[in-house]
């Protein structure tokens, strides 16, 4: 991916020109608290994150030209696990390193990353698309935890 495109993606997907990092917004957030839905919204903390998850890891295959697994019920879910909590400490901070080790892993493969190449058919998507299609859902599921924290009353800026 040529450099210029290659620095902005960086910057866009680890949160520094569009968003707070999607990382950062689930700083402190207990596996407690991450099983909690806030009234009136479909989903938790948790369930946001995974889904966050599970399409950067798609966007990832998808860069690196290897297919995607996924089972019919992820996919009929829309990524959303069914259950709202994780199902303990351990699960949850599994999350939370994956979470933290999205931004490094983007920045080791944009540099190699060809923004005009189109993705085997019958896609229609470019490695840019793929690239600006990560970084859009992320600012959005970030933004949407950050909204829960605070309806939950589990945000601190500071953070």
């Amino acid at each position: 991916m040529d450099d210029v495109w290659s620095r902005a993606f960086e910057h866009a997907i680890d949160g520094d020109w569009t968003h707070p990092n999607p990382s950062g917004v689930l700083d402190g957030v207990s596996a407690s608290d991450a099983g909690k839905v806030a009234d009136g919204l479909p989903n938790s903390i948790y369930q946001q994150a995974m889904h966050l998850l599970a399409w950067a890891d798609w966007g990832l295959c998808k860069l690196r030209g290897v297919p995607f697994e996924q089972t019919r019920e992820q996919e009929e879910a829309n990524f959303f696990p069914s259950n709202a909590a994780p199902q303990d400490d351990a699960e949850w901070q599994r999350v939370l390193d994956r979470m933290k080790a999205l931004g490094p892993e983007f920045d080791r493969l944009l540099p190699s990353v060809d923004p005009g190449m189109m993705l085997p058919a019958p896609s229609d998507f470019s490695h840019a698309r793929v690239a600006i299609f990560v970084v859009a859902h992320s600012a959005y599921h970030t933004a949407y935890i950050v909204a829960m924290r605070r309806l939950l009353g589990i945000w601190n800026p500071e953070r």
